[in-house]
């Protein structure tokens, strides 16, 4: 599995480097469902930061998105819309547009690698259907991400496990 993970990670790293100088800044979106826990631990994080910490994929398309908060059969699932600004000339964390090789098509689909974090700019209720939830990716010199990233490091060591 750690291959799998290696190998995934330098596909986005390298697909980020060629698409880079041609995005421009823009929003996209991740639909999904969260307990009841992870749903009130979002409505008071605002201005936190957030961590997903798994490969991440989105979509320019909120259609698609909301389809997906709202696919869980299960009551005790909350909806969440994740609507998440980027800009390519300020952010250091790969991503890229997987259009061209995603399976489903029509999904304008946005793949982040594993541990990506957001901040959390602003969180409200749309009318009983979900809850919505702004983000931002984080510059590597955000100075809470800074802060984090130096305690960690304290904490656990200085290694890189996806390289």
């Amino acid at each position: 599995m750690g291959f799998f993970v290696r190998d995934l990670h330098k596909q986005i790293t390298e697909m980020y480097k060629q698409q880079s100088n041609q995005q421009k800044p823009m929003t996209i979106y991740r639909g999904q469902v969260v307990s009841s826990d992870e749903f009130d631990k979002l409505r008071k994080s605002k201005g936190g930061l957030i961590s997903f910490n798994y490969f991440l994929s989105t979509s320019t398309n909120i259609d698609i998105s909301k389809q997906f908060a709202r696919s869980s059969p299960e009551n005790k699932l909350n909806p969440v819309l994740f609507e998440i600004y980027i800009d390519p000339k300020i952010s250091s964390v790969p991503f890229a547009s997987i259009d061209s090789i995603s399976v489903f098509e029509g999904e304008n689909e946005i793949l982040f690698s594993m541990h990506t974090i957001f901040r959390i700019v602003k969180v409200q209720d749309i009318q009983d259907e979900y809850l919505l939830v702004n983000l931002h990716l984080t510059d590597e010199n955000d100075p809470a991400l800074m802060k984090l990233t130096d305690h960690f490091r304290k904490e656990i060591g200085d290694g890189d496990s996806l390289e």
